[in-house]
């Protein structure tokens, strides 16, 4: 589904659509408000939040699979992504997966 054909819905109906699993809302949850954060940051925020140490290939490869879902975007600088309106939406709703 492409971020345009679904940005204009509501709240309700995105948690309806399974747009992410649930260690998708785990990452977004760490940019809170539309901060840029690199691969690196994710992974210090990652444990910090959950006591979980992840590899950096688990989360590139997490963060790759969310800008294809266009839950993130690239942002300047390589390795480092923000929030996409889609994702930014899907975080103030308290994720897809509740």
């Amino acid at each position: 589904m492409d971020e345009v054909d679904i940005v204009d819905l509501p709240d309700e109906l995105l948690i309806e659509l399974n747009l992410t699993a649930k260690s998708d809302d785990l990452i977004l949850a760490l940019f809170g408000n539309s901060k840029t954060l690199s691969i690196s940051e994710c992974l210090v925020g990652y444990y910090r939040a959950h006591g979980e140490v992840k590899s950096r290939q688990y989360m590139t490869v997490a963060l790759y699979r969310m800008v294809k879902k266009n839950l993130l975007k690239p942002a300047s600088g390589k390795g480092c992504y923000k929030l996409s309106l889609l994702g930014s939406r899907i975080t103030k709703i308290g994720g897809a997966t509740q």
